[in-house]
């Protein structure tokens, strides 16, 4: 494969490694944050749902699921290249947007609701709540939506963090642990506010997630510090450090992994 670089010196293979690495091993959002957002009025069915930063797919094929009516827009083609095979596979129909959340060129006063799934801290926030004002139609409302895992002292995941810092010191950066490690943001209540969004609600809940050790390593070659500021080589590199400590300290074994799902819901009004 030919290999070409970015102006950060990193080459572009990182990123169909990171989408096949997302679509294979990033676990989608419980079934539980769809029940907590249909009791928020998000994801009737008929409803025009467009969703930012798509990730896996895993908000837009939930809300297809259900009968919504979804447009996905991400800006990476990589990305909307695995979502939509699982989406297909699965027998969905979406309407796929290769576009940026800042300016969509989408219409104006269309959506009944604007979705963001673990993909706000990657935006110009106060450009993209202006953004999804114009998108949504009056009443419209958007909903902002984490799923992390757990720094818990001792943990397997308080452990791969601590080999991301070690292998790359600008993932110990504080501006990189935006959920305080413990997968909560409350900078996004005020963003919202900020935009002139009202009933402003808030919700979480946590889970634990089951993981083979190839999985995990799988999620964690995902993860923003691994995929998103390593070279390829570094990458092979993280990774077979992190098989390494799973063999010596856990001998192999299934790993549970807790999890906390954040929420927030808003109105335009």
């Amino acid at each position: 494969m030919e290999r070409t670089t970015t102006p950060d010196g990193l080459d572009d293979n990182r990123h169909e490694l990171s989408a096949s690495d997302y679509a294979c091993y990033r676990v989608g959002f419980p079934e539980r944050t769809f029940e907590e957002l249909r009791r928020l009025e998000i994801g009737r069915k008929g409803e025009r749902i467009l969703d930012f930063g798509l990730g896996t797919g895993t908000l837009a094929r939930g809300f297809a699921v259900r009968g919504c009516s979804v447009t996905a827009l991400e800006q990476t083609p990589e990305q909307i290249a695995a979502s939509k095979n699982i989406a297909e596979f699965e027998g969905l129909q979406i309407e796929w947007v290769l576009g940026r959340a800042e300016h969509t060129c989408l219409p104006s006063k269309h959506y009944d609701s604007v979705t963001a799934g673990q993909c706000w801290h990657w935006f110009d926030r106060p450009k993209v709540a202006a953004e999804v004002a114009r998108v949504l139609k009056p009443g419209g409302q958007l909903a902002i939506i984490h799923f992390d895992w757990l720094n818990i002292p001792g943990s397997i995941a308080e452990a791969s963090e601590q080999l991301m810092d070690a292998f790359n010191p600008l993932s110990a950066k504080p501006h990189l642990k935006l959920g305080h490690g413990v997968g909560i943001y409350p900078a996004w209540t005020l963003d919202v506010a900020k935009a002139g969004f009202e009933y402003i609600q808030t919700f979480s809940f946590d889970v634990v997630v089951p993981y083979t050790p190839q999985a995990w390593r799988g999620r964690v070659r995902a993860h923003q510090a691994v995929s998103g500021k390593m070279t390829s080589e570094q990458i092979v590199r993280f990774d077979l450090a992190l098989k390494g400590l799973l063999e010596i300290k856990y001998n192999d074994e299934m790993l549970e992994i807790p999890h906390r799902v954040w929420g927030l819901v808003c109105t335009k009004t």
